[in-house]
């Protein structure tokens, strides 16, 4: 596995983590174990709401664009998160959807408190096949330095 040490990550390239779409029956899976709501899982009473049809959990939209960061090539030596910001959910998934991630790595610098780690800052944003962002946040890192 290739990995990306904090040395490797370049301050303010935009980046392509990858794409997924959205089978119908994993979100509404997914839905049916972590968050059980007539929007999520049942198409008849979906189509009831504003949106017209089921649409993703947010927790569901949460996990695949960490599915597809985690699945990037070079991986990030990532060690811990340290947090997620300013998340936002500005459209929603459906069935379907194509989702590509975009990443920026937007802060790097090295620990002060271990000379082996750094801290990186990304801004995600996640995009469908038409080019709305239906999810972006800022997630920070703990991230090794390359071993010597």
């Amino acid at each position: 596995m290739d990995l990306r040490f904090l040395e490797d990550v370049e301050l303010n390239k935009k980046e392509i983590l990858g794409s997924y779409t959205v089978p119908k029956e994993e979100l509404i899976s997914f839905a049916k174990r972590w968050d059980y709501q007539p929007i999520h899982v049942d198409e008849e009473a979906a189509k009831l709401y504003p949106f017209g049809g089921i649409i993703a959990p947010t927790a569901y939209t949460i996990s695949m664009v960490v599915m597809l960061y985690n699945q990037s090539n070079p991986k990030l030596a990532a060690l811990k998160v340290l947090g997620y910001d300013e998340v936002r959910f500005p459209s929603p998934v459906r069935p379907g959807d194509t989702i590509t991630v975009h990443a920026e790595c937007i802060e790097k610098r090295n620990s002060n408190s271990k000379p082996g780690i750094g801290v990186t800052w990304y801004a995600l944003d996640a995009r469908n096949q038409d080019g709305e962002s239906v999810l972006t946040y800022r997630v920070g890192c703990l991230v090794a330095k390359r071993p010597r």
